[in-house]
């Protein structure tokens, strides 16, 4: 369930452990994509839990919303050369909608020349981010996992996508 933006809360009056938690409260991450310590999503702050507590009410239909909105994806982009849609649980809520694509730059720039964003979810494998560098993992490692991050992207989901816009994005991938 999002709201308008992120939230949390630290409290110390150490410099170094409220730097050190302020890196891990986002992921573990230094202001970019790469997480350099293991962290958790915890960036919630008074005003974002007022918008959260007014759209609760509203998480089952927006949640059904974009599973709607998936599975006119899926239908539409089955059988698409050069894309690979991704298994997922009857649960999923579907806040993403990531697929795979042969020539994902290229895609992307097609789509974004169309006027359609995209999103590339996540840039980095976790095991040659810093923040799990003592794993001793190194790139070739997990051939599985660096192929992937070369090949999602994520396509616009959200509950009041309207059945046409998603048309448009299925045609233009599909023209590609």
């Amino acid at each position: 369930l999002g709201c308008l933006g992120d939230g949390g809360a630290i409290s110390t009056n150490s410099a170094a452990t409220g730097k050190r938690l302020l890196s891990r409260r986002d992921g573990g991450r230094r202001g970019g994509q790469i997480a350099y310590l293991p962290g958790i999503n915890s960036r919630l702050d008074e005003m974002q839990a007022c918008y959260l507590r007014a759209f609760l009410p509203k998480l089952g239909e927006w949640n059904a919303m974009r599973r709607r909105v998936a599975s006119l994806y899926e239908d539409g982009l089955r059988d698409c050369p050069g894309v690979r849609l991704l298994r997922t649980s009857e649960e999923s809520v579907r806040h993403l909608f990531v697929i795979r694509a042969a020539r994902r730059g290229r895609l992307r720039d097609w789509l974004s020349s169309k006027g359609i964003g995209t999103g590339i979810h996540y840039p980095a494998p976790l095991h040659l981010m810093p923040a799990f560098g003592e794993a001793g993992l190194r790139r070739g490692d997990l051939p599985h996992a660096e192929r992937a991050v070369r090949d999602i992207l994520s396509l616009p989901v959200y509950p009041y996508l309207s059945d046409a816009s998603v048309a448009e994005v299925i045609g233009r991938v599909r023209e590609f």
